[in-house]
């Protein structure tokens, strides 16, 4: 039985990107029995590709930047096909019943669905196994949605390794994404969370090598690789046992790789950077969000300015090639004078090496800044997104304009351009 598994997007190019976890569903499919089929194309061709696969069910990853254009091909398949559409993703957590009417989709999958995928699918094509024994699944049974508690899978090891071969897109190359784990220990209040999220799991790093390897055997032109993880810096040990396996990669094939980084976590061991380096690490990001220290401990990050200079005065003085970082414009109490003053700073400290974006304050579904605005001073704008071009509410601190907050991203912007242009 033929499964199309999709990632739309009306706003991003997806073909792109790898969108590893449609992957690691296809390989969890196919150990099931099914023969799963890939698409991240544009919109307008998926239901080009649904009449020439003819696939017994459809499967939606929901980003939240696409949930009204989800809801729309959903209607689309239903209409011209009798098949099952399911809706899963990281933020399928914020979709309900009413997603369900107006979508016209038969399932909602919460969490990890690996193990849950192919259960519903035995349940409603093969008739085995029961609806109420499947782990996240939110449907409306005789007229009430219900809701199943989410499933979190604690050995990672045992889920089979990405099905690349089951692209429909020929020409794309695969492997530069790569997950050694799951979850995080942190609980900033801008974070959309899933099922699981506070659960940390890890993948042994044997296995780890063992895709990087393979994917390179399979992508002759891969040479930058990015590691996903929320958590990759939580252990000193677990990286340099990465570390180590990725010297003996680089013996053999021009590799390097980027990762993500807690501040507040390896400020203790900052001596594992030239570690990191040597092993070919070319791109590093730290979470920073503000300049203001009231409103990074309104964010719950657990991490402190100065802590974050020395970090980057280190990380540039070992030769890191670029550190990459980010501020949110339109948090509560935002000071803009003092994010401006850490931008001049970084820049100062890491010239030429630290590459810094900005970007708007998002309402994730199940946060505390969208569930209690107030709590933190902000006023959501255009709630269910319906406005704006990528399904999420404006948010800006009470008594701001959105202009306002607009303009003063583009005050942030022109302090960055100007810094590095010194």
């Amino acid at each position: 039985m033929k499964i199309l598994l999709c990632n739309v997007s009306k706003k991003y190019e997806t073909r792109a990107h790898d969108y590893l976890g449609l992957f690691y569903l296809a390989g969890a499919l196919e150990a099931a029995g099914f023969e799963p089929l890939v698409f991240h194309g544009k919109p307008e061709d998926l239901i080009e590709q649904v009449k020439q696969n003819q696939p017994d069910a459809v499967g939606f990853s929901c980003d939240f930047d696409n949930v009204s254009l989800i809801a729309d091909l959903s209607r689309k398949i239903k209409k011209g096909w009798e098949i099952p559409v399911i809706v899963g993703g990281p933020q399928s957590i914020g979709l309900d019943g009413q997603f369900l009417k107006e979508s016209q989709a038969d399932y909602i999958l919460r969490g990890e669905a690996e193990v849950s995928l192919p259960l519903l699918l035995k349940a409603v094509l093969k008739e085995e196994g029961e609806l109420s024994e499947i782990s996240g699944l939110a449907m409306i049974r005789d007229g009430v949605f219900t809701v199943t508690p989410p499933e979190i899978i604690k050995d990672l090891d045992a889920l089979p390794l990405p099905a690349y071969h089951a692209s429909l897109h020929i020409d794309h190359a695969y492997g530069k994404l790569i997950f050694t784990g799951r979850g995080c220990p942190y609980q900033c209040a801008y974070c959309a969370p899933s099922p699981g999220k506070q659960q940390v799991r890890l993948r042994s790093i044997p296995l780890v090598l063992e895709e990087i390897k393979l994917n390179l055997e399979n992508n002759p032109e891969l040479k930058y690789i990015i590691i996903m993880d929320d958590a990759f810096t939580l252990s000193r040990e677990r990286i340099e046992e990465f570390c180590r396996g990725m010297r003996e990669i680089r013996q053999d094939r021009d590799l390097v790789w980027y990762c993500e980084c807690h501040v507040g976590r390896i400020k203790n061991w900052m001596d594992i950077l030239p570690t990191m380096i040597d092993a070919g690490l070319v791109r590093l990001q730290i979470g920073i969000e503000s300049g203001d220290q009231q409103v990074i401990d309104q964010y719950n990050k657990h991490v402190k300015i100065d802590d974050i200079v020395e970090f980057v005065t280190y990380a540039a003085a070992c030769g890191l090639t670029q550190i990459a970082t980010n501020f949110i414009v339109g948090g509560p109490a935002e000071s803009p004078g003092a994010t401006a003053t850490l931008i001049k700073t970084l820049i100062d400290r890491a010239p030429g090496i630290i590459d810094i974006i900005t970007g708007f304050l998002r309402a994730y579904p199940g946060t505390e800044i969208m569930d209690n605005p107030e709590k933190f001073n902000l006023v959501l704008h255009d709630q269910s997104g319906r406005l704006s071009g990528d399904d999420y509410p404006f948010v800006t601190p009470v008594g701001c304009s959105q202009d306002q907050i607009m303009n003063m991203r583009q005050e942030l912007n022109k302090v960055i351009r100007r810094s590095m242009q010194q």
